[in-house]
């Protein structure tokens, strides 16, 4: 029996040596926290609360590819309250990477500029980490000549160089995993979805 403590005390040991020996070094240990699609619901609704106790109704709801898509589809069919007495468009703002490294974002669009010109546009995405492609869409939107651009996102990286983030949920410290994003790849490295 003393035995057994005996190695287990080696190993909490052992255990609070690394600890201590990866704080020291400031080594950083990337934790992915992973989003249900429950939660996400939730994060919408709390986004559609803040942009409507705002007085902001958009004309128009651009979602950025990948979380902008699910975001901006909730927010135009279900949360956003003063967009039930009209019918409002929702169009995805497309990005894919051409070429070697450092591969450079190419953004695609098939908006018409009568939708944008003149309006109230509210730019959607999941989460904003650097805020490179936020940034980016909105200036090429800018060239479209809309009355205003609001950007909204339901998470937001702290310390993110982006500060034209008009309304977001949370904030977040580290990457997250997003339910639109869990690949056969994730299920792989982590055994689960």
């Amino acid at each position: 029996m003393n035995t057994l403590f005996g190695i287990i005390g080696l190993i909490i040991g052992a255990i609070s040596l690394a600890l201590g020996v990866i704080s020291v070094l400031g080594i950083k240990i990337p934790f992915i926290r992973r989003r249900s699609w429950r939660n996400i619901k939730r994060c919408v609704n709390a986004l559609s609360y803040a942009i409507q106790r705002d007085g902001f109704c958009p004309d128009v709801v651009i979602g950025v590819e990948g979380g902008g898509n699910f975001v901006g589809s909730l927010l135009v069919t279900n949360w956003l309250a003063c967009l039930r007495s009209k019918e409002i468009p929702f169009f995805v703002w497309g990005r894919y990477f051409e070429g070697q490294e450092p591969r450079h974002p190419i953004y695609t669009n098939n908006i018409p500029d009568d939708y944008i010109k003149g309006k109230k546009v509210l730019l959607v995405d999941g989460t904003v980490y650097t805020g490179v492609t936020m940034g980016d869409v909105k200036a090429l939107l800018e060239k479209k000549q809309p009355l205003v651009i609001k950007t909204a996102a339901l998470f937001k990286q702290k310390g993110t160089a982006f500060e034209d983030l008009n309304f977001f949920v949370y904030e977040v410290t580290r990457r997250e995993l997003m339910p639109w994003a869990y690949t056969q790849e994730y299920k792989d490295r982590y055994g689960r979805w």
